[in-house]
């Protein structure tokens, strides 16, 4: 008999079903935690229920996993039934429940090819099942019927995702097709397999006659988990005459890390496809290549806006050896280019360049003194430069007096991890916070604002205790407005921006 305590849980969870989002997710976790005990009242919930009812209880039931086997017979009812409003989730559950009596019928729903919703679903269902649903997506994805339409792709990756390397051996065999399709798939699912020969299998698909087979091979490559012992068939692959197997020839060598490809990769650069140049930026991003400094620096300062984005990404993400280069943007006449910069340089958090950015904080666009006072803080929250931020505390100061929202609260942001120099930089401070208080709005959501300043404002006190007590008389305690405030310090503010940058969780 069912412990009274564990009925009560399970009919308050389900109660819970009909609340909002997030208790719906509660009450799922909180009834995949008990178990088989609360198969009957949600397979109940499934027969009486309505839509909704319905749909968490197939979700709580598919995170039970294999514990909630009991339940597949009612969840294939509903999966068979094409005009059923819960087919997708009953499906969805089936795939986690892993059991083998599920096969057939999802392999049904995925041939089915009338709803890319509940093909994709099959798919990943048989995905979630591994080994035993391999038989099924095998002559699902290699079938001339099913390889070039939805299924047929879908059941090649779900394949690749399963990683079951005994299939292997079919599969090169199955490049040997006739089909362009069937070797495609072959070759995409390839890629997820761990076994001596399937590179060599892939090298020689490179060469395919068909650009489509040749396009998942090259993309096969960046799927493998042992990288192959060479690159050249994929470097040979960045001259393909189709752009999309250069752009996943590119992609695959940023995925396998090979220094031997950043020169390719540079060269690959001034290809005349747009997609192709900004897999070899993200690529190069992967291979963290200063060699491609200069090149990706044209990219960024080019006049092809569309690859500025990801040039920018590419220099970040290769660290200080692209500094230099950020810094020289700050002054282009493109507000954008100068707003990435600025946001370039707190990411990546070197002394280089303070000066710059301080100058930046004069900048006549909002957009970039915002972004030039985040990334004065984010390099000082890591890297802490001290005394060199000096020349930097009074124009942060008169910033929290900018029109501009996101300029006030990132000046704020980064004064609370700085040390005043002096007590003026204290009196300006203070100054300035009087001026808030007449015409800032600190009502509502914004009054947790109020305990930030004055949190900073104590801080940069205790800082400068030691001076001289007639300098500092009076100084002591923030301004009358800013003390004693009711609640909890720290921002309240729902505002992304707002709580990210004045008070709020980290980034």
């Amino acid at each position: 008999m069912m412990n009274p305590l564990t009925a009560l849980k399970i009919r308050r969870f389900i109660g819970e079903f009909v609340q909002d989002k997030e208790h719906a997710e509660i009450a799922i976790e909180g009834l995949a935690l008990i178990g088989e005990p609360a198969i009957p009242a949600l397979l109940n919930a499934i027969e009486t229920g309505d839509h909704s009812l319905k749909a968490h209880s197939m979700r709580a039931l598919g995170e039970m996993g294999s514990s909630a086997v009991s339940a597949v017979p009612a969840l294939l009812k509903e999966a068979n039934d094409k005009e059923s409003e819960e087919r997708y989730n009953a499906i969805e559950a089936l795939g986690k429940i892993g059991s083998p009596l599920a096969l057939d019928t999802l392999s049904a729903a995925l041939k089915e090819g009338n709803s890319r919703i509940i093909t994709k679903a099959a798919a990943h269902a048989l995905q979630n099942m591994g080994a035993c649903a391999s038989n099924h997506l095998l002559p699902i994805a290699l079938s001339e019927e099913y390889a070039a339409g939805e299924a047929g792709k879908l059941a090649a990756e779900s394949l690749r995702d399963a990683r079951d390397s005994s299939l292997a051996p079919k599969l090169i065999g199955a490049m040997e097709s006739h089909n362009p399709h069937v070797r495609a798939n072959a070759a995409k699912a390839l890629g997820g397999m761990d076994f001596p020969t399937v590179p060599l299998a892939l090298a020689v698909v490179l060469k395919d006659e068909s650009p489509i087979v040749r396009a998942e091979a090259a993309a096969a490559f960046g799927e493998l988990r042992v990288p192959p012992p060479e690159i050249a068939p994929l470097i040979t692959a960045l001259n393909d005459p189709v752009a999309k197997v250069r752009k996943n020839a590119a992609w695959a060598l940023g995925e396998l890390g090979d220094s031997r490809a950043d020169s390719p990769l540079i060269g690959a650069l001034k290809d005349e496809d747009a997609e192709v140049v900004l897999a070899c930026c993200d690529a190069l991003a992967k291979l963290v290549s200063s060699k491609a400094v200069p090149h990706l620096s044209k990219l960024l300062n080019g006049a092809n806006t569309k690859f500025r984005d990801d040039a920018a990404y590419a220099l970040k993400e290769i660290g200080e050896p692209a500094a230099k280069t950020f810094v020289a943007a700050l002054k282009d006449g493109n507000e954008e280019l100068r707003a990435i910069s600025a946001e370039a340089l707190g990411k990546i958090g070197c002394h280089y360049g303070l000066s710059a950015l301080v100058n930046s904080l004069y900048d006549d666009s909002p957009k970039v003194r915002a972004a030039a006072a985040e990334a004065l803080g984010k390099i000082n929250s890591v890297n802490s430069f001290g005394k060199k931020a000096n020349s930097a505390i009074p124009r942060l100061i008169d910033l929290l007096l900018d029109g501009d929202e996101d300029v006030v609260v990132h000046s704020a942001h980064t004064l609370s991890g700085l040390v005043p120099e002096n007590v003026q930089q204290l009196h300006s401070l203070r100054k300035a916070m009087i001026i808030m208080s007449k015409t800032r709005d600190w009502n509502g959501e914004k009054k947790g604002e109020m305990h930030f300043f004055a949190q900073i404002y104590r801080r940069w006190a205790g800082r400068l205790a030691g001076t001289s007590a007639q300098e500092h008389k009076g100084m002591q305690a923030p301004p009358a407005r800013f003390r004693k405030l009711p609640g909890k310090p720290g921002m309240n503010s729902a505002a992304g921006a707002r709580k990210l940058a004045i008070g709020g969780a980290k980034r």
